[in-house]
This record gives C-alpha cells, sequence and structure tokens, in this order.
C-alpha cells in the first residue's frame, strides 16, 4: 500500500532558482506543507544545505531537483520514506526518465 502523503506528515525540500520550483513552493505553501526552501540556485544539491535544513523532518520527505545519493541515503536510514521529483541528467545520476 503506498503512503498517504499530508501536510501533516511530509515535509518538502525545495530550491527556489527558477519558475518550475517557485510555483511548487507556492502550492505546498497553500497547502500547509512543512516546506524547506533552499537558498541555493541552479545546480542546487543535497550535500550543500546546512545540518539545520534537515532538523525535525517530517515521516515522508519530498526532495524537488536537489540530487544527493549519500544524504539521500542518510535520510532514508533513519526512517524517512523519500520521494524524489526530478527530470534532469547529472553528471553521476540520470533522473531523466
Amino acid at each position: 500500500m503506498a503512503p498517504l502523503i499530508q501536510n501533516t506528515n511530509t515535509t518538502i525540500i525545495c530550491p527556489c532558482n527558477d519558475g518550475e520550483s517557485r510555483l511548487i513552493i507556492e502550492i505546498a505553501q497553500k497547502l500547509s506543507f512543512d516546506v524547506r526552501i533552499s537558498k541555493q540556485g541552479w545546480g542546487a544539491t543535497l550535500f550543500q544545505e546546512p545540518d539545520e535544513k534537515f532538523a525535525d523532518l517530517k515521516k515522508h520527505v519530498i526532495i524537488i531537483e536537489m540530487p544527493g545519493v549519500q544524504k539521500e541515503k542518510e535520510l532514508k536510514d533513519k526512517g524517512h520514506s523519500l520521494f524524489v521529483i526530478d527530470h534532469h541528467k547529472y553528471q553521476d545520476i540520470d533522473r531523466s526518465f
């Protein structure tokens, strides 16, 4: 059974570096999700985020266009369900499908 994503159990981590990400943030905030906005520009990655950004995360974590395989593994190891929303091909990760 797929997990039920709700604003009470989900954190969204998203950069604010283009129109697409700004719209995602706006919608998530209107729906009262816990939104963590990265201050990074283009090329944002999870490993460049400060540790405070990962404090008190909800059970489910949605990561928008911020690759970081090691940090993703750390979050999973801490018991979070991860949902990565991305469509880019990076140097070492292909999320274009």
